[in-house]
């Protein structure tokens, strides 16, 4: 449970650096691809992964190489959503992906479906939608609706890739290491094809963020391990969690009003978070 904890954390923390870098408008490419490399020293110098074994973890390339595309890509598609669709439109695709992660809990990893998860994950879904509901927020943009939709598919492709990489023993974290030299690459690519000029404080926040990717990553992986049959439950939390602690922030530290249904969802996200909990912990 620590471990999903410390995810959500970094998690949030991620979201909030993005937006203070949107509020000073920093490159949002040149900040994705300064966080690869980051993540990819972390994940040699602190989990020192078994490089020299490469029949342990070469037989999974279809694996490294798809998040190795997809982690960088989403962060592109994401600014594309937000700027076709906005912030709450584009948040909400997001969090709703957990419907594809929740089947494939179930028909891809075989969990099993008590009352209490199917409660509780029915409530997450009631509270996700009370918690990202704004009046008259949800007018979407022509051609937005097809940046919203690749959002969706792809944090729930996402999630389901790191679920299998979670499974796959001391090859693990190799492919871990490898899935960031191959996003450094393709990032790197992308802006010299895009002949962007590189500054400063894009890569120095970049740098920043990699260290709050890197432990978002691990620690989301090191939660599938340590509950590993209770997969549904993994992904319920992480995305109720995140939604539940940035709302939580966007109050605190940034004065953002709610509505009575935005209020209502964070009491039934409690509720919700409760009985996931207390059925499974």
């Amino acid at each position: 449970m620590n471990y999903l904890f410390f995810s959500i954390c970094f998690s949030v923390a991620a979201s909030v650096l993005l937006k203070i870098a949107r509020h000073h408008q920093l490159s949002l490419s040149q900040i994705v691809f300064a966080n690869y490399p980051i993540a990819a020293l972390l994940t040699y110098f602190i989990i020192h992964p078994q490089l020299g074994q490469p029949e342990t973890y070469l037989s999974h390339w279809w694996l490294f190489l798809s998040l190795g595309i997809l982690l960088p890509s989403i962060f592109i598609t994401l600014g594309k959503a937000i700027q076709y669709n906005g912030i709450v439109r584009t948040d909400a695709a997001q969090r709703l992906s957990l419907l594809i992660s929740s089947i494939a809990a179930f028909y891809l990893f075989h969990d099993q479906p008590t009352t209490a998860k199917l409660i509780g994950i029915g409530l997450a879904f009631l509270a996700l939608f009370c918690l990202l509901f704004k009046k008259g927020e949800f007018q979407i943009q022509s051609g937005g609706s097809l940046w919203l939709f690749a959002v969706w598919l792809g944090y729930g492709i996402i999630d389901i890739l790191l679920k299998i990489l979670s499974k796959q023993g001391i090859a693990t974290y190799s492919a871990l290491f490898i899935i960031f030299t191959i996003a450094t690459g393709l990032m790197l690519i992308y802006l010299l094809a895009q002949k962007s000029n590189f500054h400063f404080s894009s890569l120095l926040i970049g740098g920043l963020l990699g260290i709050l990717n890197f432990g978002n990553i691990y620690t989301y992986i090191r939660a599938h391990q340590a509950l590993a049959q209770q997969t549904a439950t993994i992904f319920t939390l992480m995305n109720i969690g995140v939604i539940v602690l940035a709302t939580l922030i966007g109050l605190t530290f940034f004065r953002e009003k709610i509505s009575r249904i935005n209020l209502a969802g964070l009491l039934i996200a409690i509720v919700a978070i409760f009985i996931l909990y207390q059925g499974h912990f």
